[in-house]
């Protein structure tokens, strides 16, 4: 793992709060009756988003089913949400302690695949990818988050061979088997990139 350097952007969080609230008013708006204007409207939020509120098209865990592994690893396209999360404690070479967490959240847009009418760039998923550091002896705590459309290899997921990814953050199997599990994202001087291997069974 690499040490990452610097303090907590404060001003990367103020910026992504702005980003975030421009979005959504960006987002909240939708055609006039006659007169061409935009008019707000709440007709997307996060909670729609992250599967709060159930829709109509979308597969639903009603009752418990039997999982199927290495499949089930990978992406359920039916469902309106999923993710991949992962945490975890390293020791550096002095140990010195560190914590890192990498998630992955895959949400559809709407249940049906859209009309791609020529254009790669026409997705009904996204992808939100969530990545932390912690120095515990250093005091400092690094968060970075990104999103992107599952269209042109921006972003996607696939279960045989498996691999998550979100631009260069990428969760990735080897062959048909999810283990060994290569994980690498890196964001300016923070960084990690590990190779995880499973020390006890499935735990359901």
């Amino acid at each position: 793992m690499r040490p990452f350097l610097g303090t907590p952007p404060q001003a990367n969080r103020i910026g992504t709060l702005l980003s975030l609230l421009l979005l959504g008013v960006l987002l909240s708006c939708s055609p006039g009756m006659d007169t061409g204007e935009r008019v707000a409207s709440s007709s997307l939020s996060v909670s729609d988003l992250l599967g709060g509120v159930p829709q109509e098209g979308y597969a639903r865990a009603l009752e418990p089913r039997p999982f199927r592994f290495p499949d089930d690893h990978g992406p359920h396209p039916d469902y309106q949400t999923e993710w991949w999360y992962l945490t975890g404690n390293l020791a550096g070479p002095d140990g010195e302690a560190f914590g890192f967490q990498l998630t992955f959240f895959r949400s559809a847009l709407s249940p049906e695949k859209p009309d791609f009418d020529g254009s790669a760039w026409r997705s009904n998923q996204v992808f939100m990818g969530h990545f932390a550091l912690t120095d515990a002896e250093g005091g400092r705590f690094r968060a970075f988050e990104r999103f992107g459309r599952s269209a042109v290899g921006l972003a996607g997921a696939e279960a045989a061979p498996f691999r998550v990814w979100l631009e260069d953050w990428t969760l990735e199997g080897e062959g048909n088997e999810v283990f060994p599990l290569r994980l690498t994202a890196e964001e300016g001087a923070a960084g990690v990139s590990l190779t995880l291997e499973p020390e006890k069974p499935l735990v359901l």
